[in-house]
């Protein structure tokens, strides 16, 4: 028959801090100003003036041209990059410090039984009688 125990062994493990990027999405609102011309038609009763201009037009071929009106705008313009915004470093300091443990141990112990004067090996193997 044997006997053990169980003995404690009390360590570290290396471990460390680490940085860890990610990426997070925002939204942004910007106001802009944006401009645009709106086309407005406009209708005048003839008049005596006006009449003589139209009559010359009309003499002239003039008013038989089509009339065009160029409409000016600036939609909003959407662009992205990448910036540099900041930069990251992480240093350590080696700091050394008592930190105690517990847990516990079984020991297995072995009794004789039934034999009151049962010869008992010790544990450095010296046979010891008892009385």
């Amino acid at each position: 028959m044997t006997r053990s125990k169980e003995r404690l062994r009390a360590g570290t493990r290396p471990t460390g801090p680490w940085l860890r990027r990610y990426v997070v999405t925002e939204n942004v609102t910007r106001a802009l100003p944006v401009s645009h011309e709106k086309a407005r038609v406009e209708w005048e009763p003839i008049t005596e003036a006006t009449g003589q201009r139209g009559r010359r037009d009309i003499r002239t071929g003039t008013s038989a041209r089509p009339s065009e009106v160029t409409l000016h705008w600036g939609p909003p313009v959407i662009g992205k990059e990448t910036v540099l915004a900041r930069q990251v470093r992480m240093d350590t300091d080696a700091v050394s410090e008592q930190e105690t443990v517990d847990e516990s141990v079984r020991n297995k112990q072995i009794e004789v039984e039934g034999y009151p004067a049962a010869p008992v090996r010790s544990v450095v193997g010296s046979l010891c009688d008892q009385p």
